[in-house]
């Protein structure tokens, strides 16, 4: 539904009140954060990422995952007007972030070989995107201790398996296998064998490595155990297998 100028103030605020409905389903998230440098939209990119994490939170989608973000100098997209890799990934971790639950909702980390968690600060969504962007940043990660961070946090709250990370989202521009020094395989057993000990056998989450730079998106595959492997941009609430 289109408002001229004259009855659009009246709208925004109906919809700041929950008198009139705003739609986010059409956009991408990153399509909203654009919205943000315009000051005319901002308030309206506000209410529409309002709408849809309440719509996937209602869906009751993505309730436990974290998302990995690289914001490298290479996740600039220059001389361009249109979203690059550094708005996508902010933008969909922050999103995952919002959709998780406790302890790890509201959360980020770092993509480093020292990762870290990071509470998104903020206010509003302009500032939760201009904290993510300051993170530290790296050129590459360590798998083993992004899992780490994770069994810590299980173990030290004793939580149970249902209440662990079902996926860990690691957005990028570069390809899987360049992301780590490390081979996956081995990795991943040393990540077995970790929650294997402490009882977490069945709970160890899988990596969902989204590869931002492809600009088409292709088919999620299976690549190796316990990777899932995106490129292109989407919704971060695909089917993934």
């Amino acid at each position: 539904m289109k408002h001229n100028e004259e009855h659009f103030p009246e709208y925004l605020m109906n919809a700041k009140s929950g008198e009139a409905r705003i739609s986010a389903g059409a956009l991408l998230p990153h399509e909203i954060i654009q919205s943000l440098d315009d000051p005319n939209g901002r308030e309206v990119a506000e209410l529409q990422w309002k709408r849809m994490v309440e719509d996937l939170l209602k869906a009751r989608k993505l309730e436990n995952c974290i998302a990995v973000c690289d914001i490298s100098g290479s996740m600039e997209a220059y001389f361009s007007m249109e979203a690059g890799p550094m708005e996508v990934s902010d933008t969909l971790g922050i999103l995952a972030s919002e959709l998780s639950k406790e302890p790890w909702k509201g959360k980020v980390i770092t993509f480093s070989e020292i990762p870290q968690f990071h509470l998104v600060e903020g206010d509003d969504l302009t500032e939760k995107s201009w904290f993510v962007r300051d993170m530290d940043r790296g050129h590459n990660m360590d798998f083993q201790k992004v899992f780490d961070l994770i069994f810590e946090v299980a173990k030290n709250r004793k939580l149970s398996s249902d209440q662990i990370v079902k996926r860990v989202f690691v957005f990028s521009d570069i390809e899987f296998d360049q992301a780590s020094k490390n081979p996956w395989e081995t990795n991943h057993l040393v990540i077995k064998r970790k929650f294997r000990e402490a009882g977490y056998e069945d709970a160890v989450p899988q990596i969902v490595f989204w590869n931002l730079r492809a600009s088409r998106l292709t088919p999620v595959c299976m690549d190796q155990d316990g990777i899932a492997l995106v490129s292109g941009f989407s919704r971060l609430d695909q089917d993934i297998p």
